[in-house]
């Protein structure tokens, strides 16, 4: 699945440019449930390939 299949578009946001005073249409997109689990996954899998230190378990050093 690419990027663009994982987000769905919601709505848009309509606001003027500060700048030329032109309408700006800004979409607003929301990342479906389903892309949210297999990312949270894929980010799991890499720190375990990394086997990143928690630093909550690590001692203080105080």
């Amino acid at each position: 699945m690419s990027e663009v299949e994982s987000l769905e578009r919601i709505s848009e946001y309509v606001t003027e440019c500060p700048y030329c005073k032109k309408e700006l249409v800004i979409p607003v997109y929301r990342v479906k449930p389903e892309t949210l689990k297999q990312f949270r996954e894929r980010t799991r899998k890499r720190l375990k390939k990394l086997e990143v230190e928690d630093p909550r378990k690590r001692e203080s050093h105080v």
